[in-house]
């Protein structure tokens, strides 16, 4: 509920001692810091790629080098395309298909109508073969567009690439992350991204969605309590 703010601080680490009583009002007001405004660069970042695409950047997708894949019925499907219809919702799902992983992925599949009811495409996307990508979405009966993306263009295009010389190769998924959502708008401007670290819920992407982002803060990480609030 608007205006009721909730206690998060990260979980401590295993085998740390809890702070006692008197420390409990500077723990409180560390705790409030981790709740950062979901559009500012901060929140949705990876320490391991400072250079990538953050809320405000054009996304790199013009005529001469499009962000195009191809879907498993020998289709391609566009991001210019999908902007002309408006906002894009981009998921990209790492390899590792734990559990909880692909749980979060079908509830934001299984959600297509709010994302569809506000005029945005919902587009997932896998390392794999459009074919595999095929396999993948039928196994979980997404309905929503999933295509293969093995050559890794979209974490390129979104500045996913190691700057360090000694590993230059380095890829997201080796860097650890396990899935990222980037939210682009009509005009090709990035109005939102989170790399890896709390997974976001469909109640965060819908409030980027329906411009209401501006007075929403969410923990990056793990929080005990609710993660997010919305300030007035």
């Amino acid at each position: 509920m608007v205006g009721t703010l909730v206690a998060c601080r990260a979980e401590p680490p295993i085998g740390s001692t809890a702070p006692d009583a008197s420390h409990r009002g500077d723990s409180a007001a560390s705790s409030e810091s981790l709740r950062l405004p979901i559009l500012s660069p901060a929140y949705g970042g990876h320490p391991d790629f400072p250079d990538a695409l953050a809320p405000g950047d054009p996304v790199p997708d013009t005529a001469a080098a499009p962000l195009r894949w191809d879907t498993a019925d020998l289709g391609v499907l566009a991001l210019a395309d999908l902007r002309g219809a408006g906002p894009v919702v981009l998921v990209s799902v790492g390899g590792a298909e734990h559990a909880l992983l692909t749980e979060w992925a079908g509830q934001l599949a299984h959600a297509l109508p709010e994302f569809e009811a506000r005029g945005a495409n919902l587009v997932f996307v896998r390392p794999l073969d459009p074919a595999g990508a095929l396999r993948w979405a039928s196994e979980l009966h997404i309905q929503a567009a999933v295509v293969g993306d093995s050559e890794g263009t979209l974490h390129a295009a979104m500045g996913l690439v190691s700057d360090d010389p000694d590993d230059p190769a380095e890829s997201a998924e080796s860097a650890g992350i396990g899935f990222a959502v980037w939210i682009v708008d009509s005009s090709g401007l990035l109005r939102y991204r989170k790399l890896d670290g709390r997974r976001p819920e469909l109640d965060e992407l819908l409030t980027v969605l329906d411009g209401q982002a501006e007075t929403r803060r969410c923990c990056p990480g793990t929080c005990v309590g609710a993660p997010c609030e919305s300030t007035q």
